[in-house]
């Protein structure tokens, strides 16, 4: 895109510049045929002819020169008008891109919540069943959560996928995708899932759960540490929650 504004901006230069240099010529013709008119007194009537013929003929030629310019001005404009469509329409999806961390671009296949861990891409659908981009993200991000409470993993996924993408509430929707994940027992999915929308928002009130299911899946996966470190932490900030007796058991 920024290559074709680029280019786009350098085309009507070019052309601005062709159409100054046609006015100039205008600008020429006009102030010679004021000298010229004032001489026609001094000049014999086959003269005065010769002259006018030769005046039209130049006028002519940069009618032509200023209908090709246009005829080009209005091609480019015509060729640029569907991808600047495009361009607003696919806008908001682009800015939610830019503004948060992508999760095409980061989902691990293994990661631990440290920062040093290494993160690769879980599978997501390739292909969309629905046609969702008909619907407000507010509906789909709702349909969504009535799937997982269905558990109809494939079809949540895929709904909630496509709010987040959308920039809707991505914390409590990555949280709900690592719930998804947890049930298929994929968690390294979900372990990712859970640690992107505890960094977009901490004090949810899902949170004691969604840090316990964090253990049990750092546990599954054989990271014991991990584990024994989010079922201290579980502990320690929420005492009183089921969570946190259902941690003091797993810690026994």
């Amino acid at each position: 895109i920024s290559a074709l504004g680029a280019l786009i901006q350098k085309t009507n230069t070019q052309m601005q510049n062709e159409i100054d240099a046609l006015k100039g010529q205008i600008a020429a013709l006009e102030k010679n045929n004021s000298v010229k008119e004032s001489q026609v007194g001094r000049s014999t009537p086959k003269e005065a002819l010769k002259e006018a013929s030769e005046d039209s003929k130049e006028v002519a030629t940069t009618n032509a020169k200023i209908n090709a310019v246009i005829a080009n001005l209005e091609s480019n404009s015509t060729q640029v008008k569907p991808l600047e469509t495009e361009n607003i329409q696919e806008n908001n999806a682009t800015k939610a891109q830019n503004s948060e961390i992508s999760v095409k671009e980061q989902k691990p296949k293994s990661e631990q919540i440290q920062k040093d861990t290494k993160e690769t891409k879980p599978q997501e659908n390739k292909e969309s069943k629905t046609d969702l981009k008909n619907k407000k993200l507010s509906e789909v991000f709702k349909e969504g959560e009535e799937f997982v409470k269905s558990k109809d993993y494939e079809s949540a996924e895929e709904y909630l996928q496509f709010a987040i993408k959308g920039n809707y509430k991505p914390a409590r929707g990555n949280y709900l995708l690592g719930e998804v994940a947890f049930a298929q027992k994929r968690y390294e999915d979900a372990i990712y899932y859970y640690k992107t929308s505890a960094t977009r928002y901490d004090k949810a009130d899902y949170m004691p759960r969604l840090m316990l299911n964090s253990a049990k899946s750092f546990n599954a996966i054989k990271e014991k540490e991990n584990a024994k470190r989010f079922l201290e932490t579980l502990i320690s900030l929420y005492p009183n929650s089921s969570e946190a007796k259902e941690a003091k058991k797993l810690l026994k």
